[in-house]
């Protein structure tokens, strides 16, 4: 199995799209955050599912306030051809930020894992993938990611920006990484 961890934000939309009013006419309310996802990014998506074969898994933050299969949904809508490609998503944490120093934050901030023994990993995107890899072994994944560091998996990961999201040049890391 092949999959691409999905971020939304600065992947699939960006600082300069969101579908028109016209457009959204048409949707029900529940589909309107849809037109926030830029369908020329779904088609590069499309491009790299398809090409590779590779089944999703949403890393997004937009996974805290909808389901997988609405999320999926949106996907579709926007351009994505096979929404059975989504199977599931990370099960991110809630973000906090708390007090440097304190045991809260050591004990939920850091962990140590065999991908990165010497270091201590802070960031729970990461812990999360670093998880699903261990229960799951992939032969192949990539992660298309805009921000969030990804330590000891930043060779697997795709950079994006939030002003341009995902470009043809992309589209080729991504599937040189998904053999």
């Amino acid at each position: 199995m092949k999959i691409v961890f999905l971020d939304f934000d600065g992947v699939l939309n960006t600082l300069h799209y969101t579908a028109t009013d016209e457009e959204r006419e048409s949707w029900s309310r529940e589909l309107w955050a849809a037109g926030e996802l830029d369908p020329d990014m779904v088609v590069r998506l499309n491009e790299i599912v398809e090409t590779a074969d590779a089944s999703i898994v949403l890393s997004t933050s937009w996974s805290h306030s909808s389901s997988n299969a609405v999320l999926a949904s949106y996907l579709h809508l926007r351009g994505l051809k096979d929404p059975g490609r989504v199977i599931g998503s990370l099960p991110l944490m809630a973000i906090r930020t708390p007090r440097p120093g304190t045991q809260r934050a050591a004990r939920n901030y850091k962990f140590t894992h065999p991908m990165a023994p010497n270091k201590s990993v802070k960031w729970n995107r990461l812990r999360c993938i670093l998880d699903y890899l261990d229960r799951v072994k992939p032969e192949a994944f990539v992660i298309l990611e805009d921000a969030h560091p990804m330590g000891p998996l930043e060779d697997h990961t795709v950079r994006t920006n939030m002003a341009t999201g995902l470009q043809s040049e992309h589209v080729e890391k991504a599937l040189r990484l998904l053999g």
